[in-house]
């Protein structure tokens, strides 16, 4: 699955006006994610429209249609310092496993340039608009797929960097760990994981990734190196 690599001086700097303020947010969540819910907007997402469509029909475990978009969504300025923690390289893949509507995509291509981005997301309605959004900004270096990762025949794209929330069962989290397991063994990847399911199955199920290296712990994430 290639991505494109050619980002516009011009793209760049729209993004960063439209989320200027993240580098001197407080850390207080509550506040965090009220300006999230305000950045959405001002990027043109029509987030309730696509969660009242998705709440009207029956959903499975890892679409959580039946919550405010902003319990299951990371606030941008927490994006933004999981992403300074990981620090990628130019070149290098993050890999959101269940993005939502594709927020560190934005954070990414804003703040570090020529790095890439890929969002699997189970929901096709949220991808399409991340997606149309995207695409508004020109965001030729993020990706946002359709997928469901508790499905037997899917395997992550092999990336440096992931992005694990508690996107569905502990049997859903511990099957993608499975697969980021397979890829470690190609070398080394740094595994963000935020949520108590995700960090406990780490710590409790995976020492390849857990006692490797000393992982690196905040209030709702810890980074993890294999």
């Amino acid at each position: 699955m290639g991505i494109p690599r050619n980002l516009t001086r011009s793209t760049t700097i729209t993004l960063r006006n439209k989320l200027s303020q993240l580098p001197q947010s407080s850390g207080n969540y509550s506040q965090e994610k009220h300006d999230s819910e305000g950045i959405d907007l001002a990027l043109g997402f029509q987030v309730d429209a696509v969660e009242a469509a998705l709440g009207a029909r029956p959903l499975g475990a890892q679409v959580w249609g039946h919550l405010s978009s902003q319990v299951f969504q990371t606030p941008y300025a927490e994006i933004l310092r999981i992403l300074q923690d990981l620090a990628p390289k130019p070149g290098d893949l993050v890999v959101d496993l269940g993005a939502a509507y594709g927020r560190m995509g934005f954070v990414v291509e804003a703040f570090f340039p020529q790095v890439r981005f890929l969002g699997y997301e189970c929901s096709a309605e949220r991808v399409a608009e991340a997606q149309r959004v995207m695409e508004l900004y020109g965001l030729s270096l993020s990706q946002m797929v359709p997928q469901n990762l508790e499905a037997a025949d899917f395997e992550p794209e092999k990336a440096q960097h992931y992005f694990l929330y508690d996107f569905g069962t502990r049997e859903a989290i511990s099957k993608t760990l499975l697969d980021l397991k397979k890829i470690a063994r190609g070398g080394s990847i740094q595994v963000a994981a935020r949520g108590r399911a995700s960090r406990d199955a780490i710590e409790r199920e995976h020492p390849w990734l857990s006692q490797v290296n000393p992982a690196r712990h905040s209030a709702h994430t810890s980074i993890y190196r294999s």
